[in-house]
C-alpha cells in the first residue's frame, strides 16, 4: 500500500464541494505541505488555494495546531511520537475550463493540482488515491492506473508512482460515453460528458486516424504511455485543451461534434479535430520534449523559457498539418486554415512590439492575463510560431531539394532529448535548425530565426511561399460590403447595448477616439445595434460623422472622418505546376 493516501469524495454536488482527506504514516517532525499555483501546461499563476476550506490537521485522533505560512503553504508541527497524520480540508469546484476542478449534478472533474495538498519531502512516493462512489450510476476516466480490486471505468483506488504523476492525470466522471480503439496495442479512450446528441463513431474513427498518423510520424509512443485517455466535456459553451502524460482534457461546444448522417465536415468539427490533435502532439513535444525548466517542475512559482515559440507554436503547425496528412481534411481546407492563421497575423499590431522570445518569456504575464490593449502591444506565441515553423519547415525543403525538413527535426529532437529525458537548454533548439541546415554562416535559416525571435521584422510568408510554388497575394476587392470594412475593434452584445472591448492601434474606431468600456449608443442620430453597426459604419465612408457613446455613464459626443480601412485577406493558391513540392510537403509521413 502507498505511504501517501488520498481520499477524495463529492461531497456536495449541488454547492459544488469536493471533500479530501490525506493520510501520511510517517510524517516529518516539521511536516510540510503545499497547495500548487500553476498547473503543468498553462502557464500563469492560478492560486489554486483560494478554493481550499476547512483545513484541519490530526494525528492520533487529537487535533494539531498549525501555521499557515505562504497563501499556499502550511507548517505543522507534529509529535515525534505520534503515529499517521491526517488532512481534511474541502475544494470548491465551479472552474468550467479543463484547468481546475469542477462539481454538480452532470458531472465532476479535477486536476489534482486543484485538488491534492502536496507532503513536502513525500514527491517522490508512491501516492494512493480512492474516489468515493457517489451511489449515483457514473463512470470514471483518468491516466492513473487502478489498483487491485478495481476495474478501470469504475469508482475506486488507483495509483501513481509520485505526486508529478498523480497531478498530471485528470479524472472525468458522469454519465460518460467512452469509445475506444487501439494503436501499437494501447488502448485510447475517449470518454465524452455532457451533450449526449452527435456521430460520436464518427469522431472516434477520425482521431483514431489522426493519432496513428502521428504516432507512425514519432514512430513510436512514448514507453511511458499504455493507456491514453481523451478526456472531453461537452458543454454550451467554451473551448480549450490541456495535455498530459497519458491523456488530454478537452472543452469543446456541443455544436462542433457532427449529427449523424452528416458527412460534411463544419469549421468548428475541423477546429475540435484540430483541437485533438495538437493536445496529442504533445505528448511527444512538451511531455517529453521539453526545456530543462521543465523537467522538474517547481509548482510555486512562475517557471520560465523562452522557447514557447517552439514548444506550443511548432505544435500549432503541425496540429493542423496531421489534418491533411492522415486525410481528414483536403488540400483546399488546409490552405484556408493557413490562410485565416497569416490573417491574424497581420491583424494584430502587437506582432510590431513584441518578439517571439519575448513572448515566450513574458507569458505568466501576459499571454494568459490579456487587457483591452494585449493585441495592440503583444503577439502570440502559437500563432507567431506556427508560422515560423512553415517558413522553417519550407525553407529546408527549398535549400535541400526535399532532403531536410522540419519533420526530421522533430524526430531529431525525440530520438535525442525526448527518448533519453534530456531537457533543452535556452537556445538550443535554433542551433539545432541551423546545424541541421548544413548553410554556410549568416544565410536563410539564421537570419530567419535570428529575424523572428530576437526582432520583430515580418515574416517572410510571401517569399517563401512563393519560392516553394505557393501563391500568396492580398484580395483587394474594391466593393464595400460589411465584412471587407474593419473597423478595428472587438465588440460585444449585453442587454441589448454594444460594449466596446479592445480597439486597435492605427484602426479607424482608434482614429475616432472610441475606447475600451464605451458603450456606442448611435452614428449619425442612427441607433447602433449590434446587428446593424457594420452596415451603418460603411454608409459613411469618406464623410465626417457624429458618434454617441456612453463613457463611465456619461453621453460623450465624438466626431471623426471614416475612410476606407480594408481588411487585406491574403488568398494561398498552388501556383501551376508545383503539385511536386506540395505533395511531398503535405503528404510526408
Amino acid at each position: 500500500m502507498s505511504a501517501i493516501k488520498y481520499k477524495v469524495e463529492l461531497l456536495d454536488l449541488n454547492s459544488h464541494y469536493f471533500q479530501v482527506s490525506l493520510i501520511i504514516q510517517k510524517p516529518s517532525i516539521q511536516q510540510g505541505f503545499m497547495m500548487p499555483a500553476w498547473i503543468p501546461g498553462s502557464y500563469v499563476i492560478r492560486d489554486f488555494a483560494k478554493q481550499l476550506s476547512s483545513l484541519t490537521f490530526s494525528q492520533d485522533g487529537m487535533p494539531i495546531a498549525f501555521r499557515q505560512t505562504k497563501n499556499n503553504e502550511w507548517l505543522v508541527p507534529t509529535r515525534s511520537s505520534g503515529g499517521a497524520l491526517t488532512v481534511s480540508y474541502c475544494i470548491y469546484a465551479f472552474d468550467k475550463s479543463v484547468r481546475g476542478a469542477f462539481l454538480d449534478t452532470a458531472r465532476g472533474f479535477f486536476n489534482a493540482t486543484s485538488l491534492c495538498l502536496c507532503p513536502v519531502g513525500f514527491e517522490s512516493e508512491a501516492f494512493h488515491l480512492e474516489i468515493v462512489n457517489p451511489k449515483l450510476d457514473w463512470q470514471l476516466v483518468t491516466g492513473l492506473t487502478p489498483t487491485k480490486g478495481t476495474n478501470r471505468y469504475e469508482f475506486g483506488c488507483y495509483q501513481a508512482k509520485n505526486y508529478a504523476q498523480l497531478i498530471d492525470c485528470p479524472v472525468l466522471m458522469g454519465n460518460l460515453i467512452i469509445k475506444s480503439f487501439k494503436i501499437q496495442d494501447v488502448v485510447h479512450d475517449i470518454a465524452i460528458s455532457g451533450e449526449q446528441e452527435g456521430d460520436f463513431e464518427r469522431l472516434a474513427q477520425d482521431v483514431n486516424t489522426l493519432c496513428e498518423t502521428q504516432v507512425h510520424f514519432f514512430k513510436t509512443l512514448p514507453k511511458e504511455v499504455d493507456y491514453y485517455c481523451f478526456l472531453l466535456q461537452v458543454s454550451h459553451e467554451g473551448y480549450g485543451g490541456i495535455e498530459h502524460v497519458n491523456s488530454a482534457s478537452l472543452l469543446t461546444h456541443k455544436f462542433a461534434i457532427p449529427d449523424r448522417g452528416i458527412p460534411e465536415k463544419t469549421k468548428a468539427y475541423i477546429e475540435l479535430l484540430g483541437l485533438f490533435s495538437h493536445e496529442y502532439f504533445h505528448l511527444w513535444m512538451v511531455k517529453q520534449i521539453k526545456p530543462v525548466v521543465f523537467l522538474n517542475y517547481d509548482l510555486t512559482q512562475p517557471n520560465y523559457t523562452t522557447q514557447l515559440w517552439a514548444f506550443e507554436g511548432f505544435t500549432a503547425y503541425y496540429d493542423d498539418l496531421m489534418l491533411v496528412r492522415s486525410g481528414l481534411i483536403t488540400q483546399a481546407q488546409y490552405f484556408s486554415i493557413l490562410t485565416e492563421n497569416m490573417n491574424k497575423l497581420i491583424k494584430t499590431p502587437g506582432r510590431q512590439y513584441q518578439t517571439l522570445k519575448s513572448a515566450s518569456f513574458d507569458a505568466w504575464i501576459k499571454f494568459y492575463k490579456p487587457d483591452e490593449n494585449s493585441l495592440n502591444r503583444t503577439v502570440s506565441y502559437y500563432l507567431k510560431g506556427a508560422l515560423l515553423a512553415l517558413c522553417c519547415d519550407l525553407q529546408l525543403r527549398i535549400a535541400s531539394n526535399h532532403k531536410r525538413n522540419l519533420d526530421e527535426i522533430m524526430r531529431i529532437l525525440w530520438q535525442d532529448y525526448g527518448q533519453i529525458g534530456r531537457g533543452l537548454e535556452e537556445g538550443e533548439i535554433e542551433k539545432l535548425i541551423e546545424q541541421y541546415a548544413q548553410e554556410p554562416e549568416n544565410t536563410s535559416i539564421k537570419n530567419l530565426l535570428d529575424k523572428a525571435l530576437n526582432q520583430t521584422e515580418e515574416l517572410p510568408l510571401e517569399a517563401i511561399l512563393t519560392s516553394f510554388g505557393l501563391e500568396l497575394k492580398p484580395n483587394l476587392n474594391t466593393s464595400l460590403h460589411a465584412k471587407e470594412l474593419d473597423l478595428g475593434v472587438k465588440l460585444s452584445e449585453s442587454h441589448g447595448m454594444v460594449l466596446c472591448h479592445e480597439v486597435y492601434q492605427g484602426s479607424i474606431f482608434n482614429s475616432l477616439g472610441i475606447q475600451p468600456g464605451d458603450i456606442l449608443v448611435a452614428c449619425q442620430d442612427h441607433r447602433v445595434t449590434y446587428q446593424n453597426y457594420l452596415t451603418l459604419f460603411q454608409r459613411y465612408v469618406n464623410q465626417t460623422v457624429n458618434i454617441a457613446v456612453f463613457r463611465e455613464g456619461k453621453l460623450v459626443i465624438l466626431s471623426g472622418f471614416i475612410l476606407p480601412d480594408f481588411i487585406r485577406h491574403l488568398e494561398l493558391n498552388a501556383i501551376p505546376g508545383s503539385e511536386y513540392n506540395i505533395n511531398k510537403w503535405l503528404l510526408a509521413s
